[in-house]
């Protein structure tokens, strides 16, 4: 995966910060690098034909990081970027995000300098939440064919959605019934506010006079649902296609989608996207991505464990999220991690009856950590370089033995996250 060219661009340039963007932005030469830096990178993706990427998460709406449907504002973009990470860091390779600052770079090219300067910050402030989680070799910002309003039943067809597609005035029809409606004077027209939880965020349709003369306000509400329904299965619609695109798991955090795309068969990745890993909630964001990149080789074991674990779930008909949470908690994590636990104080006790060091335990461990890799505390360099492996007991020589079979299992990655908890 390479480097995303806008984290090149921000490097070149030492940008670390929004404040530190804003001001590079006041430059209008900046704007049209990063024009040009665009134009170029959208125009190789259009010619290009995108490899399989059969185990990244295809992120769509709610959790692409576009702000689509959604919004800008930065509490809201951080709560996307932690609903993305804690849906997908367990188990996909890679997260398949949207570049969105290419795709406005190149469809708002002709727009006013000043205009771009609002326009791009809460694109790039995103980009810069990533980076801070230390999560940017997980996530490819990709572009992706805009929504295409005119012609979105052909393309709802070619996704595989068109039955979606058809049940456009049902949708209508029961967002009218459970929405909250506001409609107040706007310009010459109105603005109607529109509360549905399925929407996951308050949506705003302004008509004007010739939109609203001679209707009633019951035929004003209809009016402003049908544009907000056609807007999300719009966006479905482009979502779905990306995913077929780039070969990858679809997933969104959009309850109306969620909703629309229900009992449409199952598949592991589906059902990974959908399944939280228990016994890891006390973790923040930032503590998940520290953790599986800091022990990578016992995590790629236990994600190829955790996908058999789910394939098996599947053959036996079990698709509830929550019943193969249950399960996966009990069969899979709780069991092993305590005969982890076990092993791991069976070892110590071991080591400390058998080694004839005057040394603490901690000090020895240290030792131990420095020659087989298990832990690497600068600490431990200086009382290594009095002690080598090949000198130790055999009761010490077993236990590094023993230590380092332990690190390898599957669940050491696990074991090691909890303790980022206390």
């Amino acid at each position: 995966m390479t480097e995303y060219w806008v984290y090149t661009w921000l490097d070149s340039r030492g940008i670390r910060t929004l404040d530190q963007l804003k001001a590079a932005l006041a430059s209008a030469a900046e704007i049209d690098d990063l024009k040009q830096a665009a134009r170029l990178v959208v125009d190789n993706w259009r010619s290009s034909h995108p490899e399989p990427r059969p185990l990244s998460l295809i992120a769509g709406a709610g959790i692409d990081l576009s702000g689509r449907l959604d919004c800008n504002a930065t509490k809201c973009r951080r709560a996307q970027v932690d609903r993305l990470f804690r849906r997908a860091w367990h188990y996909f390779e890679t997260i398949v995000a949207r570049d969105s600052i290419a795709e406005d770079l190149v469809v708002h090219s002709n727009c006013p300098a000043d205009e771009l300067r609002g326009r791009l910050p809460p694109n790039f402030e995103t980009v810069l939440m990533v980076r801070e989680l230390g999560a940017e070799s997980l996530v490819e910002f990709l572009p992706r064919v805009p929504a295409c309003f005119e012609h979105w039943r052909d393309h709802a067809k070619e996704a595989g959605i068109e039955d979606v597609a058809l049940r456009e005035a049902k949708i209508v029809a029961q967002l009218l019934r459970e929405s909250e409606f506001e409609v107040g004077p706007e310009g010459d027209g109105i603005i109607c506010t529109i509360n549905n939880p399925d929407c996951s965020h308050t949506q705003w349709v302004t008509l004007v006079q010739k939109e609203i003369e001679g209707k009633s306000q019951d035929q004003i509400k209809r009016a402003a649902v049908q544009r907000v329904a056609r807007k999300f299965l719009v966006h479905l619609t482009a979502d779905v296609k990306a995913a077929h695109t780039y070969g990858g798991s679809f997933g969104s955090t959009i309850p109306l989608f969620q909703k629309l795309l229900a009992n449409r068969g199952e598949n592991v990745g589906k059902v990974a996207f959908e399944v939280e890993l228990p016994a890891l909630d006390g973790l923040s964001t930032a503590q998940l991505i520290e953790v599986r990149l800091e022990y990578q080789d016992t995590f790629a074991r236990f994600r190829t464990r955790l996908r058999s674990f789910l394939e098996e779930c599947l053959q036996n008909r079990l698709t509830s999220p929550e019943d193969i949470q249950a399960k996966l908690k009990t069969d899979l994590i709780e069991g092993e991690l305590a005969e982890l636990r076990s092993n791991l104080k069976q070892a110590e006790a071991a080591f400390k009856r058998k080694s004839a060091y005057g040394l603490a335990l901690g000090s020895m461990v240290a030792i131990i950590g420095v020659s087989t890799g298990v832990i690497t505390p600068p600490v431990a360099y200086g009382l290594a370089a009095t002690v080598s492996a090949a000198s130790l007991s055999p009761g010490v020589a077993k236990y590094v033995d023993d230590m380092v079979r332990l690190k390898s299992d599957d669940m050491y990655f696990l074991l090691q996250a909890e303790a980022h908890q206390h």
